[in-house]
């Protein structure tokens, strides 16, 4: 290995690392880091030590970087006047009603429309106030009710309200926040109706345009479409995306390296053709080489495509790679393989630092490798037939599906067993058929032509595309069952197939043969068996419980399981097109292969309590199903148990409150529950009052039946709540508040969460800390949080 090739893989494992930092590096760390490269460079002492300390201080640079793009502390939860231009694209509103007309002027049925829409868009701000932003902050946005057909290239002044750029924290959902991160999104808000929302300027982009046009078509693929051809994929729904993952076809409706290599292939080809064909004129006179002029025409064609597809980051890497391999060709440079790819790689980490926190990067970056390896493994003789090409492209796809469903599954939580077949003739439909047509069209349509029988015949081929991949998809259904992703066999496989050592004993046997390495590979899956059986012995024989306060934002859901089965007290909300229970429970519930609850408690009826509840019901086997109505008060609970006392789960049971069946309809009726096992014990209170609390402590001020371990803290921290008696009388070691992150009505209450202190009770915070997971035994509690124990990350603190 050259001395280079050892700067730049310092560099680029040490770059790497910083995903994984709790925290960027002090500056007294940094400066050292800087004395020490001045003399690693000054002696040559050492190229690898070299790459390591840039890479070390160019990711402590760009995290510094990232902390100074956040908007100042004081202008989060104030009403601001900013100005600037919208980033995202966006659907027109309805007709008549473009550009701002007044829905005053329309009819009411046009008025309906605006009132009932709301949209989501980036918009980086030039100005807030009459201050001009150096750094131009981007923000995510959302709109309810918009007033002002908003479209991509539009500069505007708007009055909005910020948040700083959090999302939920669980292990098993969408990492909305590092989502944020790699996006370079540094704020969330919303705009709120006012006369200060006006257009500055009217100037949509070619993009937006292009889009507009193509949503005048009434096409029943038109989603499809336009995600192929713009890279628009908002109007995918949820059952779109679950087919893609199950047959593994995702990566091919999202526009990157293969897309912009099909065109740049395409076009190359045209260009050849085109070249060769005025060559036959007889007064054309070849005196230069044309390869090199004939790569300008794909690298201008693709650079366009890479225009309309909106410059997504992993766009932009395959853009970057495409030039970089063009001047190399242009050029006559002849580069090894591992040294170009080493400088594509550090190129990539300098130009698009924040794209290593996305998943896409990856995905990405994993078949590459796996494409590099398959063609350095088997390489195809330069004399093949076209069969023979044939045959060695079938075996790379099979070879790419093997050997990235390791990494599908962990990061997808399912098995697409018919990826291989899916791909089979997906790729080669995209390749040579959908892609080139799209393209096509894209670019009749930006100069202003319609393109109506382009994009009937597009239609056509998605249509018969999706016969053959739901025919795949329901028959893998039809045959190993309706919910077989959910079945013990399908967790336990996933379990064995992203194991580490399996996955490295795999990548081995691909390996060229040496002396031992039969023996090494026998040894690292003999390793793998006894541990990965040693995990399953231990996971089926643990007498734990464990209590999972759920990050659902300003809600709240309570998870509480052990080997008796698991207990869900709660679902958190349910708003417009959006669930609590289907994007974080749901999840969880399939992660942990628990297909039923013993017992389903809903403590109230408000929406962030009880709002997922019908989609529980729906989609999991219920024991018991108790609520203030029915089951979960004082009267029902002890006609049932006499003593007062019952078991579930592992603990010993006890319903304080409410007194007797109530609806449930407010606050004060919330159900109140008390679970103890050995020295430890839990108090769940839903939403009670001090009204209700002050009655609890009166009824039970005689017993023991209030001092608890554990306290899901009443109403998320409200004033309203955590009375200094109740407080005194619970006594909490620990205490957790389930409420969002920067909520708008400040829960916790600074004085509620003093109020805890004073008894000593570690405080929690779910908008803060993440899910809170609370391990129990019989004689000891150990707490963990997502972002400070589990997934700790220096961007979870940028504020």
């Amino acid at each position: 290995m050259t001395k280079s090739e050892k700067t730049l893989l310092g560099f680029i494992i040490t770059f790497l690392s910083s995903t994984l930092w709790p925290s960027l590096p002090q500056i007294s760390l940094i400066a050292l880091a800087i004395i020490a490269l001045l003399f690693v460079v000054l002696t040559r002492s050492s190229a690898l030590a070299a790459g390591t300390l840039v890479g070390f201080l160019w990711a402590s640079f760009c995290g510094y970087y990232y902390l100074s793009w956040q908007i100042d502390n004081d202008l989060y939860n104030n009403n601001l006047i900013v100005q600037g231009k919208v980033v995202s694209l966006l659907a027109p509103l309805p007709a008549n009603n473009l550009h701002g007309i007044s829905p005053a002027k329309d009819s009411a049925k046009q008025s309906s429309a605006l009132d009932q829409r709301a949209i989501k868009f980036n918009f980086v701000i030039d100005k807030i106030g009459e201050q001009t932003q150096i750094i131009k902050p981007k923000v995510r946005l959302s709109w309810y009710s918009p007033r002002l057909s908003l479209q991509q290239g539009d500069s505007v002044r708007l009055f909005i309200r910020l948040k700083p750029p959090a999302g939920l924290a669980n292990p098993d959902g969408f990492n909305y926040q590092q989502w944020l991160s790699s996006k370079n999104i540094t704020a969330l808000g919303y705009v709120r109706q006012s006369p200060s929302n006006q257009f500055i300027s009217q100037s949509s982009s070619i993009r937006q345009r292009s889009v507009n046009l193509l949503s005048e078509h009434d096409l029943p693929n038109i989603r499809w479409i336009l995600a192929l051809s713009y890279g628009d994929r908002r109007m995918l729904t949820k059952d779109d995306w679950g087919l893609m993952q199950r047959t593994g076809t995702a990566h091919l409706f999202a526009i990157s390296g293969m897309h912009l290599g099909i065109v740049f292939s395409f076009t190359f080809l045209i260009g050849k053709g085109l070249f060769f064909a005025s060559a036959l004129h007889p007064n054309v006179v070849m005196s230069v080489s044309f390869r090199p002029h004939l790569l300008m025409l794909p690298c201008s064609i693709c650079v366009a495509y890479a225009y309309i597809a909106g410059f997504e980051i992993p766009v932009m890497r395959a853009l970057f790679t495409m030039l970089f391999w063009t001047t190399l060709v242009m050029f006559a440079k002849h580069w090894r393989m591992p040294n170009v790819l080493l400088i594509l790689l550090s190129s990539f980490f300098i130009i698009f630092p924040f794209s290593i926190l996305g998943i896409s990067f990856w995905l990405s970056f994993t078949v590459v490798l796996v494409i590099m390896l398959f063609l350095w493994r088997f390489k195809l003789p330069a004399n093949a037939s076209l069969v023979s090409k044939f045959m060695h492209t079938i075996k790379l796809q099979l070879f790419i599906s093997v050997i990235t469903l390791p990494l599908i599954a962990f990061t997808f939580s399912s098995l697409p067993v018919v990826s291989f077949f899916a791909n089979l003739f997906m790729i080669p439909l995209v390749t040579f058929v959908l892609v080139p047509l799209c393209l096509v069209a894209a670019i009749i349509v930006a100069i202003g032509f319609d393109v109506a029988i382009i994009y009937w015949l597009i239609n056509t081929c998605f249509e018969y595309a999706f016969l053959l991949l739901n025919w795949l998809d329901g028959g893998t259904s039809q045959f190993l069952g309706e919910d077989w992703q959910s079945a013990l066999w399908v967790k336990k496989s996933m379990a064995w197939l992203t194991h580490p050592g399996i996955v490295l004993a795999f990548l081995l046997i691909t390996l060229p043969p040496w002396n031992g390495k039969m023996p090494l590979v026998l040894s690292i899956l003999g390793v793998c068996v006894i541990h990965q059986k040693f995990i399953d012995k231990h996971a089926f024989s643990e007498n734990k419980s464990h209590l999972y306060a759920m990050d659902v934002g300003q809600g709240s859901a309570i998870v509480i399981k052990d080997k008796n089965g698991t207990m869900l007290y709660d679902t958190g909300g349910s708003f417009a097109g959006f669930s609590m229970a289907n994007s974080v429970l749901l999840p969880f519930f399939k992660h942990e292969n628990i297909n039923k609850l013993k017992y389903f408690i809903v403590s109230h009826l408000d929406n962030d309590h009880a709002g997922g509840a019908n989609i529980i019901k729906q989609h999991l086997e219920i024991g018991q199903a108790l609520s203030p109505q029915k089951g979960c008060n004082r009267q029902d609970f002890l006609a049932l148990h006499p003593s007062g006392v019952a078991n579930f789960l592992g603990f010993e049971a006890q319903i304080l409150w409410p007194l007797k069946p109530i609806s449930g309809d407010e606050n004060r009726h919330s159900c109140v529950i008390k679970l103890h096992k050995g020295e430890h014990s839990i108090l769940l209170t839903g939403d009670i009052e001090k009204q209700s609390e002050a009655q609890i402590v009166a009824m039970y001020k005689d017993t023991n039946s209030l001092n608890s371990s554990i306290l899901i803290a009443p109403h998320h921290g409200s004033k309203t709540s955590s009375t200094a008696k109740f407080v005194s009388a619970v006594s909490p070691e620990y205490v957790v508040f389930t409420s969002g992150n920067n909520n708008r009505w400040s829960f916790p209450a600074q004085s509620v969460v003093n109020r805890y202190k004073s008894v000593n009770a570690k405080v929690y915070v779910t908008g803060q800390h993440g899910r809170i997971n609370i391990t129990i035994t019989q004689n000891d509690i150990v707490v963990s949080s997502y972002r400070e124990d589990e997934y700790p990350r220096w961007f979870f603190k940028a504020r």
